[in-house]
């Protein structure tokens, strides 16, 4: 194995060599070797590191997007089950009634008999 595939033998330089190691047994050119890969691999990782935060910032913005849109479609549904309420209570002869927190009820209407 040649001294420049010995230099690339790890993913991960930092691990790979001590530092005293590395300037005792290695030349200046090879030194400089390392120190690019591990300058490169450095950035490779931030770019990375951006790239999933980018993708996980997407990832949040339409979760809250889905549940801004759920949030409204409840609205709409619960809307749509106080008119069938309210229709349902007036073709029963009931009173209809908003009870507490827009709860609705239907009543009987007694004519004092």
């Amino acid at each position: 194995m040649s001294s420049k595939d010995q230099l690339f033998k790890s993913d991960n330089l930092s691990d790979a060599y001590d530092i005293n190691q590395l300037f005792s047994t290695k030349t200046v050119a090879e030194i400089r070797t390392v120190k690019q890969k591990i300058v490169d691999d450095v950035e490779k990782k931030k770019a990375d590191l951006r790239n999933m935060v980018g993708e996980r910032y997407r990832d949040l913005i339409e979760a809250a997007n889905t549940i801004a849109s759920i949030k409204t479609g409840s609205e709409e549904v619960r809307k749509s089950i106080e008119k069938i309420e309210s229709i349902t209570c007036g073709i029963s002869g009931e009173r209809f009634l908003i009870v507490g927190d827009s709860k609705l009820r239907c009543d009987s209407v007694s004519d004092g008999k």
